[in-house]
């Protein structure tokens, strides 16, 4: 990914790209700078305001104390020409040089102070032959007094607001991460937490297996059951019934298994409780077959009843029309009016209230939301608390 935040990049160098658009009539643009990160002297320069490119200038040893010395006396802004730059002997031979550059101080230098080395951070602004943006200029190409002091008040401005701006977009970057690192740290705390409680009922559940397990022991054996047989029957705990039986066929097989080997540990596996989810299996169809309506109340008049209203409820429903009375009449098969619903219920309140006890999956429509039955289940509420 070629993008990237600009605050990722120290300031100052973030700075010296953006510096390159201030002015038309800039021609590059440098930095004289110390990296607080590696504490070297750095000399930086963009070229190209299209791709603003960050190129290495070499600072040798020769020209090192110059600039050290430069940074320290420059303060705010100040005018230069090429040739009085510490650094000079690294730029283009004089002879190549026209009279704008070489003697008529057409760089602007301005420094801000760098808090790693006490020195100041130097932006070095390059212009061009071309200064016609600042209104008109002498026939020799020289800038005035009046239109440099412009051109320094417009770049001091300008640079030290969008130095200001990375500093405090970097900061406030700095701020967010800490508290996301915090917000991360905590998540991490309490998912560590949770892992702790889940090893400690892991623990709690695996020592009520291992007591379960001790039933079927014969002296002087050694069953253990593995990682994934604790994992198969922990959800089980809550059914002691189908637990003792799975672990009693489990030992009894892993006896018959191990008869006349001579190690002294027997494992229970997960093959070894390849009957558990059957015996589930029946005890569930068992409990669907309990709760099914006998013969007797499927064949009662107050059965039926409810069954219609349940019916006619899912049928207004549908068809996006209200729950009352009076739609619920008109829809049963043989319609009846409202009063005669109510009618029916309160007469057989009581029989209504044993089958709405008495199969609670059943008719979930009308016993919550069809209100005259659910004036019959508040009365009978009322009547117990009398």
């Amino acid at each position: 990914m070629n993008n990237q935040f600009n605050f990722l990049d120290r300031p100052v160098l973030s700075t010296l790209r953006d510096a390159t658009n201030l002015l038309h009539s800039l021609d590059r643009v440098g930095l004289l700078c110390r990296n607080a990160e590696t504490g070297k002297l750095e000399h930086k320069q963009v070229n190209d305001k299209e791709n603003q490119a960050l190129l290495d200038i070499d600072i040798t040893k020769t020209v090192s104390d110059d600039i050290e010395i430069f940074r320290k006396k420059l303060k705010g802004a100040q005018w230069y020409s090429i040739d009085e730059l510490p650094f000079y002997a690294l730029n283009e031979p004089l002879e190549e040089l026209d009279i704008f550059h070489e003697i008529l101080k057409s760089v602007l230098c301005i420094g801000f102070p760098n808090n790693y080395d006490r020195a100041y951070d130097v932006f070095i602004f390059y212009f061009r032959t071309d200064a016609s943006e600042f209104g008109p200029i002498r026939s020799d190409n020289v800038l005035e007094t009046s239109q440099k002091m412009v051109i320094e008040r417009l770049l001091s401005s300008s640079l030290k607001a969008i130095l200001n701006s990375h500093q405090e977009n970097r900061r406030a970057m700095f701020d967010f991460n800490e508290q996301l690192r915090g917000l991360l740290d905590e998540r991490q705390n309490k998912i560590e937490e949770q892992k702790k409680q889940v090893e400690q009922l892991y623990n709690t559940m695996d020592s009520v297996l291992s007591t379960v397990l001790n039933k079927y022991k014969r002296d002087g054996e050694i069953i253990v059951l593995n990682k994934e047989a604790k994992e198969l029957l922990r959800p089980h705990l809550g059914n002691f019934t189908l637990l003792y039986k799975s672990i009693s066929n489990a030992v009894n097989f892993a006896r018959t298994l191990n008869f006349g080997n001579p190690a002294k540990e027997i494992k229970l596996l997960p093959d070894y409780f390849s009957d558990t989810e059957l015996i589930v299996k029946e005890e569930n169809t068992d409990t669907v077959v309990a709760l099914q309506a006998d013969a007797y109340s499927v064949d009662t008049k107050i059965y039926r009843f409810l069954e219609e209203l349940e019916h006619a409820a899912d049928q207004l429903i549908k068809n996006g029309q209200k729950l009352t009375s009076v739609n619920v009449g008109h829809t049963l098969s043989q319609p009846i009016t409202a009063a005669a619903i109510s009618d029916k219920l309160k007469n057989h309140s009581r029989k209504v209230n044993l089958l709405l006890q008495q199969y609670p999956q059943q008719w979930k429509i009308i016993r919550y939301r069809f209100r005259p039955i659910v004036n019959v289940q508040e009365r009978a509420n009322q009547d117990k608390v009398a």
